[in-house]
């Protein structure tokens, strides 16, 4: 008898281990937006990228284009970052949603983008590269504005004395808005101790 009740429980178990498994495929194919987002409401941002990029190979818009890149950063993956940032600059409908998400984040999203994207390939070894994703969001020679893509990526240059005088070059190239100049010194501050530091 206890064997039966055994047997029982098992087969009972099992099939309701396969049931939530085929659940569990049935929303990864057809809600993969859903599901982004609960790993996202989990901070499990590796997960929740992956369900984005399928989200995104359904829809091909790019709010889900930018949701890809999003959880890249978040789950720190500079291959994604780097790859999916450089796609959605290069999306015809950039600049319009970058207003946008602007407007709905409060904070620049397109030095955002730009900035995680240099910075990205500076991780992965792409100087060059970095350098000019970071030149191509800071083109008014009479702006700087907080956080760009400059000031990112000379923070993850830090300690790289070549990128950093690049860099350094092509900021004292600007002249900032008089509401700018305080950032402006401060990033130009920081890094001339970086350099100094490197040179002592």
């Amino acid at each position: 008898m206890f064997k039966v009740i055994i047997k029982t429980a098992l087969k009972t178990l099992l099939a309701l281990i396969i049931v939530l498994a085929l659940a569990f495929v049935g929303l990864s194919l057809g809600y993969p937006s859903g599901m982004a987002g609960f790993f996202e409401n989990c901070g499990m941002y590796s997960f929740a990228k992956g369900y984005a990029s399928l989200s995104y190979t359904y829809s091909g818009n790019i709010s889900d284009l930018a949701r890809c890149f999003n959880d890249g950063v978040m789950a720190g993956d500079d291959g994604n970052t780097a790859n999916r940032g450089n796609e959605l600059i290069s999306n015809e409908k950039f600049e319009e949603f970058c207003i946008a998400e602007t407007e709905r984040l409060g904070l620049d999203y397109r030095q955002f983008v730009y900035g995680n994207t240099a910075c990205a390939e500076y991780r992965r070894g792409q100087k060059n590269e970095a350098l000019e994703t970071a030149l191509k969001a800071v083109t008014d020679k009479n702006s700087f504005p907080v956080n760009n893509a400059l000031a990112q990526l000379a923070g993850a240059a830090k300690g790289d004395a070549t990128v950093l005088k690049l860099i350094k070059a092509e900021i004292e190239s600007i002249t900032p808005q008089e509401s700018q100049k305080d950032y402006y010194d401060r990033v130009l501050d920081s890094i001339t101790q970086s350099l100094n530091t490197e040179n002592t």
